[in-house]
């Protein structure tokens, strides 16, 4: 379970939308850019976390479940010992995003804490970024450069991280952080983009 635990949230954490796999990169197919210093950016994750619409409807996070209201349901894809989950959230049946979830209990789901999510449809845009309309240059505009980026040789993509990001922590593969990680393609288009509101306090 912890393997099937991993590889989905390295697909969600990272927001990969290529079909190649999501196993850990080799050096060869790793290229990390200088890293800059958060404050050189205009990144505010307390603006971004307001600042999030799937399908239509505005969300904070973190945020419980039960929130999103009428019409949406969820699917729990996998659980660990700690109490976090992988999520895929659902509106009158479709698939609009994923997510993780933290104090998730068997029986109790609908009040787990959805801190982190994943969008790839043009239905959701995070912070005014849209998957498949906004581009590297509309990042560029508002952010400014990367905290950090890296290539990824195999899938063709770049993945664009602003913020405090940590990745993987306490043995349960969680992304304890605040930031966000944009998977940008070839063409410099956004084709997912991930969240995190992790709450330290």
């Amino acid at each position: 379970m912890k393997n099937k635990f991993f590889a989905f949230m390295l697909c969600a954490a990272l927001a990969f939308t290529p079909s190649v796999g999501c196993g850990e990169k080799s050096q060869a197919e790793k290229q990390t850019s200088s890293a800059v210093s958060e404050t050189d950016t205009c990144f505010d994750i307390e603006t971004a976390r307001k600042n999030i619409s799937v399908n239509g409807q505005n969300i904070e996070l973190p945020m419980k479940l039960s929130e999103l209201g009428e019409g949406w349901n969820f699917e729990i894809v996998d659980t660990d010992k700690e109490g976090f989950a992988c999520v895929i959230i659902k509106y009158k049946g479709d698939e609009i995003f994923s997510g993780t979830l933290a104090e998730c209990e068997t029986g109790n789901e609908e009040n787990s804490i959805l801190y982190n999510l994943s969008v790839n449809s043009d239905k959701c845009s995070v912070d005014g970024f849209t998957p498949d309309v906004s581009v590297k240059d509309d990042i560029l505009k508002k952010y400014g450069e990367p905290v950090d980026s890296e290539f990824y040789e195999k899938q063709n993509c770049e993945l664009w991280n602003y913020g405090d990001i940590k990745r993987f922590k306490f043995g349960t593969y969680i992304l304890k952080s605040r930031g966000i990680v944009f998977n940008i393609d070839a063409d410099g288009i956004v084709k997912s983009i991930s969240i995190t509101y992790w709450n330290y306090d």
